[in-house]
């Protein structure tokens, strides 16, 4: 866990490196982030983005390739699986921006996302080395849920237009319904798990498990299951205040 930092929860500068349950709270700049190359893989990720006085919080994710060559190889190529974001609505703080970033060439390979909550959008890809990839299935987003992010206009703006200028499967990153999470929004207790109805376990929108046997089978949308909370016990959600 990395609580209450004071610039990214998670950062990978290249390598391969791969990390299963990780949590990112309070970040007080992105939450998950990376360039240079990074080809690693991650399981079960799970960020809370705070805008209060604990942090400004800026986006879940901010990925790069290379920010002076957006061509450079090897190329960041990330494997996500498994992964619930939970932005801060509160119109009382400016932080909280953005779902996810993919922007300056990099590809990756992202599956079965909740991204709720965040002030602007659920999802936005910048540069056209970024859409290269997007267009090639080198960038590839299966499985995603969209709650509440811009007020309810997820993809709305640069990402489903040029999406959509371009030709490209825009419909296939599109599921914009309520995950119904027991207690997203909670300070102190959070609780991600979705309840027993939600499309989060609805097999029709959960997509299928990579097969690198790093990846263990977790038939659901987001990080969690409607029972098991793996956050239980050893991570902490105080605020610096606290």
């Amino acid at each position: 866990e990395a609580l209450n930092g004071g610039d990214d929860g998670f950062e990978w500068f290249g390598g391969t490196v791969n990390a299963r349950n990780i949590v990112s709270v309070g970040a007080q700049d992105d939450s998950l982030d990376w360039t240079f190359g990074w080809t690693g893989m991650v399981q079960f990720a799970v960020v809370q983005q705070r805008a209060d006085g604990s942090g400004v919080g800026d986006r879940a994710i901010e990925a790069d390739n290379n920010e002076t060559d957006f061509s450079l190889t090897p190329r960041s190529a990330p494997m996500f699986q498994n992964v619930t974001f939970i932005g801060d609505p509160d119109p009382t703080f400016s932080g909280s921006t953005q779902g996810i970033e993919l922007r300056r060439g990099t590809a990756g390979q992202f599956r079965n996302f909740i991204v709720q909550g965040f002030k602007n959008n659920g999802l936005r890809i910048t540069d056209q080395a970024t859409y290269d990839q997007y267009t090639s299935n080198a960038l590839d987003l299966q499985g995603f849920i969209f709650f509440n992010n811009k007020n309810g206009d997820n993809l709305a703006g640069t990402t489903l237009t040029a999406l959509e200028s371009e030709g490209l499967a825009a419909q296939k990153i599109l599921n914009q319904v309520d995950p119904q999470l027991a207690n997203p929004f909670s300070k102190t207790a959070p609780d991600l798990r979705p309840a027993a109805a939600s499309p989060a376990l609805n097999a029709a929108n959960v997509a299928p498990k990579f097969s690198d046997s790093f990846f263990v089978t977790a038939n659901y949308v987001g990080a969690f299951d409607s029972t098991n909370d793996w956050m239980a016990g050893w991570t902490s959600f105080a605020s610096p205040a606290q």
